[in-house]
């Protein structure tokens, strides 16, 4: 977490001290301001309400100060009864940026991607009228590559197989895609036989969500690779390249041998793929003296989809409902909506019997995890008033609110 983050947190911590201290003092002298609780009781209720709102607080802006952050891949994993709702919720940009759109189109979530990295790049470089131009060339020129190398090109892929050796094929995105599809229904299969206390049934979704993993890995490495040719390539490594090219391009022409000739001609065919024009070429010197642009840290609100909105709901509900807990505002209203958030949390994953337990846990559990425990406790504090204790709650009760009732003087003795 950054200083600044964590200046934030102290400031926030102090200023809960005070008015804490300062809202007890004020109800000190407000006739029966404890009501049926003990001073005890009341301490240790206040505490578990700051206690959970820091704790809340600091997952809200440690994912604030992760910009890349996001919950796909927790939300992608999740097991249970309501992961169909998770599930749609994290959706899949992997294969969405492999898939042709229809009639053979490029991928509308790749194109979204590079598009937002290309005004970015302009942004940054101030690129000129001319160079826009050019740099769009280059960009139009890269999706028709890549767009071809989707639908058509293939390339040598170890295909997982149930025994060893693992199997060599050559195979084209469209065929690594369906090969994925089966390998979701496996893992989707596997799941359908849950719950079950069978080892072998928890074996076998383990061995298919590696294979799934494994699979998954090979592809975004790919779809990297086409997105990589987009961007600066290092000096160095193209005047390397091009020495590849012309000594490959001599031999070929000296080779007699067909086999020979056909071995080289794949590997000039690999050197040349390995050279590209990325968008950097259409800067002048004094551009590229900035050095090369940071990578955007977070997605344009143009181009946000449900995840986008999801993440960012729960990254600020976690920082405001914190800071209202530990502050004590709207204390018994904050308590349910935290709650409510955290069963969310829970329901992504719930520990049930017989279902594979979450690689995150840190111990083990049935049915009702840390997770559980604070739902728990702050639908309590949603009938507890702690926030007229101890908060700015007390505060505005302890100056608008109106004075009890006198009790009324006992009748004069006849």
């Amino acid at each position: 977490m950054s200083l600044f983050f964590s200046l934030v947190l102290l400031a926030l911590v102090a200023v809960s001290m005070l008015l804490i201290s300062l809202s007890l003092r004020l109800l000190n002298k407000m006739p029966d301001s404890g009501g049926t609780y003990q001073t005890m009781a009341r301490f240790f209720l206040i505490a578990m309400r700051v206690a959970i709102g820091w704790h809340c607080l600091v997952e809200g802006m440690e994912k604030l100060n992760t910009p890349n952050w996001t919950s796909e891949a927790y939300l992608r994993e999740s097991m249970g009864p309501a992961s169909g709702v998770f599930r749609w919720i994290a959706g899949d940009r992997l294969i969405d940026r492999a898939t042709v759109g229809q009639k053979d189109t490029f991928p509308p979530q790749l194109d979204q991607e590079w598009r937002d990295y290309f005004n970015a790049f302009a942004k940054y470089y101030e690129l000129d009228a001319d160079q826009l131009k050019r740099a769009q060339g280059i960009l139009d020129q890269r999706k028709a590559d890549t767009l071809a190398y989707l639908k058509s090109k293939s390339e040598t892929i170890t295909k997982i197989a149930p025994f060893p050796p693992d199997l060599k094929l050559e195979m084209t995105m469209k065929q690594r895609l369906d090969e994925h599809e089966r390998l979701l229904q496996r893992v989707r299969a596997a799941e359908a036989k849950f719950p079950s206390s069978d080892k072998d049934v928890h074996a076998e979704w383990k061995a298919a969500k590696a294979d799934l993993a494994k699979w998954r890995a090979e592809i975004k490495k790919s779809i990297d690779a086409q997105t990589a040719k987009l961007k600066r390539i290092d000096d160095g490594v193209k005047t390397q390249v091009s020495k590849n090219i012309d000594a490959l391009q001599t031999k070929l022409k000296n080779a007699k041998d067909a086999s020979e000739k056909s071995k080289l001609k794949q590997e000039l065919d690999e050197e040349q793929g390995k050279l590209w024009e990325p968008l950097a070429d259409v800067l002048t010197s004094d551009q590229k003296l900035k050095g090369p642009m940071p990578e955007p840290q977070s997605i344009p609100l143009g181009s946000w989809c449900v995840l986008e909105f999801s993440d960012f709901l729960v990254k600020w509900s976690l920082v405001v409902l914190g800071a209202c807990l530990m502050l004590g505002l709207f204390s018994r209203a904050t308590a349910f909506m935290t709650g409510m958030l955290l069963l969310s949390f829970f329901a992504a994953m719930p520990p049930l019997p017989g279902w594979p337990e979450s690689p995150r846990l840190e111990g083990h559990y049935m049915l009702v995890n840390k997770t559980l425990i604070e739902v728990i406790a702050l639908f309590a504090l949603t009938f507890i008033p702690t926030g007229k204790w101890a908060g700015i709650d007390a505060l505005l009760c302890a100056i608008f609110g109106k004075a009890p009732p006198k009790p009324p003087e006992p009748a004069p003795a006849a």
